[in-house]
């Protein structure tokens, strides 16, 4: 398979983010809405225990298997190197999600 272009996998990528992040959102909604009827505590330990699931780890890297291969395709091209080294060095900012 010939290299990913540059251009196409960052569309790819941020189309994605967006995906995830209004998923996300979605259910962080829900999560303060469901603290409201437990206590904020009891919802903080189910949430780190899920975070720490093997099922819920394996499902992840599942969902991220198909970017992990197009970065593999990414070409030694200086555009395409320069976007892998953003995306090494980007760090978010905000609230995490």
């Amino acid at each position: 398979m010939e290299a990913v272009n540059a251009r196409q996998f960052a569309n790819f990528l941020i189309k994605r983010m967006r995906e995830y992040a209004q998923e996300l959102n979605a259910h962080r909604a829900v999560l303060e809405n469901y603290k409201q009827v437990l206590s904020p505590e009891r919802v903080n330990e189910m949430l780190d225990h899920y975070r720490r699931a093997p099922a819920i780890q394996a499902l992840t890297e599942k969902q991220f298997a198909d970017l992990d291969q197009l970065v593999e395709q990414l070409g030694e091209d200086p555009a395409e190197t320069a976007l892998l080294e953003l995306l090494e060095r980007w760090n978010p900012t905000g609230e995490p999600n």
